[in-house]
């Protein structure tokens, strides 16, 4: 039986004027496959990310969502869920309210409630955005990342600035959305612990290309003694370009 292709990148290449953000960078991620894309600051995470959603175009090749071409066919993109980096919401407007307007926008939303309850807001619904830790604000964007309960998740340094309980949470939600069915993840991090812990696949950037790509036991392969770890192997593979 043929593996489905949940996000195919193929021949990506931007620039912004004389700076060079991507290389043609290429992958294909198969339905139900955890990946992770990590990279230094500047190394092209969040610029592969806004052109697969459709936020940014590139200069040269394609993304491909189940098949289909973003950039020709851009309603696509209304089939995934992605919490990016960086969420401008209003800080005014209560969680409940939020989750009302983001379910009007999809014509088969997700149960809110259930989802909320699992994601541990359910005592905050009245509460303004601006009122929530930074732990809930995540897990709100999350929640309406998922609200039309997506079979593609796309989360660019999702648990950035979250402390230890904050994070554990999140991870643990996570892992139960990916456990539930074939359900595909693409993630952008800084966090070694965090890859090693919900991604079965690692592509490391550096100088604007992919360097490696390949689960964290085959990545090791080949490696010097020394380096043991997710994290000196990525330390030695961006120190190396």
């Amino acid at each position: 039986m043929k593996t489905k292709i949940a996000l195919r990148v193929d021949s990506l290449s931007k620039s912004y004027g004389k700076v060079l953000a991507l290389r043609d960078v290429s992958f294909a991620i198969p339905q139900g496959q955890a990946t992770a894309v990590i990279g230094q600051n500047g190394a092209g995470k969040t610029t592969l990310v806004e052109i697969i959603c459709n936020l940014r175009r590139a200069d040269h090749g394609s993304v491909l969502i189940d098949g289909t071409d973003v950039a020709r066919n851009p309603a696509i993109v209304s089939r995934i869920g992605v919490q990016l980096q960086e969420s401008l919401l209003f800080p005014m407007v209560s969680v409940k309210r939020y989750f009302k307007l983001f379910s009007r926008l999809y014509g088969a939303p997700m149960p809110s409630a259930a989802l909320i309850d699992r994601l541990g807001l359910t005592d905050h619904l009245d509460k303004k955005y601006r009122e929530l830790s930074g732990g809930l604000r995540q897990r709100m964007q999350l929640g309406l990342a998922l609200l039309n309960d997506p079979t593609l998740l796309i989360l660019d340094e999702p648990s950035t600035g979250l402390d230890p309980i904050a994070r554990e949470k999140l991870w643990s939600f996570i892992e139960h959305w990916i456990s539930e069915g074939e359900r595909t993840l693409l993630l952008t991090s800084h966090y070694m612990d965090e890859v090693e812990r919900l991604c079965d696949r690692v592509i490391v950037l550096a100088d604007n290309k992919i360097v490696a790509d390949g689960s964290v036991s085959s990545l090791l392969e080949g490696m010097p003694s020394n380096v043991s770890t997710l994290q000196s192997a990525y330390t030695h593979l961006v120190g190396a370009e």
